[in-house]
């Protein structure tokens, strides 16, 4: 498992995916707390449901955004890890779509923020 780490972590797939992905959520998370002080106290977070009160949250569960995008990092990549050596081409497809569900979550989080403040 080591030894399989080691050989993932020198592919640039791997490597540049997980620190662009672990770089946005650091600075969605900077960005909650640097914006938190003129947050309301309920933003617009479910837009699956229908318009007006049942889309509001309380604004500490905008911090759910980064979660998400953390936990998904991790299963991918440890999900890319298992696969690295039966299936590269998959393996590595698997570890870019999670920098690309890292930005779409990140980006979500950004646009709540601006259309708020």
């Amino acid at each position: 498992m080591k030894n399989a780490l080691k050989t993932l972590w020198r592919d640039p797939v791997y490597l540049w995916s997980a620190t662009i992905s672990l770089i946005l959520i650091t600075q969605g998370v900077a960005l909650l707390f640097v914006s938190w002080s003129i947050l309301p106290p309920q933003v617009p977070l479910f837009y699956s449901q229908p318009w007006g009160e049942e889309q509001l949250a309380l604004k500490n569960q905008l911090f759910l955004l980064p979660g998400l995008a953390l936990f998904f990092l991790f299963f991918n990549l440890s999900f890319s890890l298992r696969l690295a050596q039966k299936e590269p081409f998959f393996s590595k497809i698997l570890a870019a779509s999670g920098l690309i569900l890292v930005f779409i979550l990140i980006f979500a989080l950004a646009q709540i923020v601006k259309l708020v403040t």
